[in-house]
């Protein structure tokens, strides 16, 4: 069988969805062979009139009789220019996947590399003077390995982040007489028992160096609610914070972009 379903929304959104099907042993197997979607910028300052993202290669999703839902490496390409490009050179790739069996998550994503720079085109609608927009003002360089995982229950989910930068500006142009610039860049963190863990490791090519630890950030996540979230919620609702941030040679006010505002730190 063959399916395809399209649909344009307000003028604003077109999404379309084609690809085939077949039903072997009572379950059911998709072959997703184009997945589109469009959404139109129409203010005057856009600087990408359509946001557009679309698949590359064909992707698989399997529903078991039992209601488990796998999808297995759907390949997303996001190109970030106005004018034509046929080897989407500039464009931001994204591959991901994952499993959905009652409860029980697993999912993935990751990109291999974008620059911050081209955030502002990365994602729509952003507003002129957004903290997005201000941040890859000032901020240059390429992020790569960006990886993105989620895996335990709906209720207790389990999340974890990580992404590295060989190369950052800290500046307005190469000709700032303010001019930093970064190396060994890494971020990671973690979700887990309801709480934030991980670090950040900004080193300066000329020496210096600052690194952010999180030894526990309460947070209550959940992405369905179970008997036990109104008890989870009043204890997380109890527990401390604790960051600590360690510097080298490193004028601690360039942290202010990399870093949120901790109510402690110690």
């Amino acid at each position: 069988m063959t399916y395809a379903l399209s649909t344009i929304y307000n003028e604003l959104l077109a999404l379309e969805l084609r690809g085939t099907g077949r039903l072997p042993s009572g379950r059911l197997e998709l072959t997703i062979d184009t997945v589109r979607g469009t959404l139109f910028d129409r203010r005057p300052e856009a600087d990408l009139p359509e946001y557009r993202v679309f698949n590359q290669g064909p992707a698989r999703m399997v529903v078991s009789h039992d209601g488990a839902v796998a999808l297995d490496t759907l390949r997303l390409v996001h190109p970030l220019l106005r004018t034509p490009d046929p080897l989407l050179a500039s464009a931001v790739r994204v591959q991901l996947g994952g499993t959905l069996s009652g409860d029980s998550v697993r999912a993935w994503a990751t990109v291999p590399s974008f620059r911050i720079e081209d955030l502002h085109r990365i994602f729509p609608l952003l507003k002129s003077g957004s903290n997005t927009l201000a941040f890859s003002d000032v901020v240059q360089g390429t992020v790569r390995d960006l990886a993105f995982g989620l895996r335990g229950t709906l209720a207790r989910p389990e999340l974890s982040v990580s992404a590295v930068s060989d190369t950052m500006r800290y500046g307005h142009g190469l000709e700032d007489a303010n001019l930093i610039l970064f190396d060994s860049n890494a971020i990671h963190a973690t979700y887990t028992d309801r709480r934030i863990r991980g670090g950040m490791v900004l080193h300066v090519a000329s020496g210096g160096e600052l690194r952010a630890t999180i030894d526990s950030i309460p947070l209550m996540i959940a992405l369905s609610r179970d008997e036990h979230y109104a008890a989870d919620s009043a204890r997380v609702a109890r527990q401390s914070l604790a960051a600590r941030i360690e510097a080298t040679r490193f004028p601690i006010d360039l942290a202010t972009p990399f870093i949120p505002i901790f109510r402690e730190m110690h």
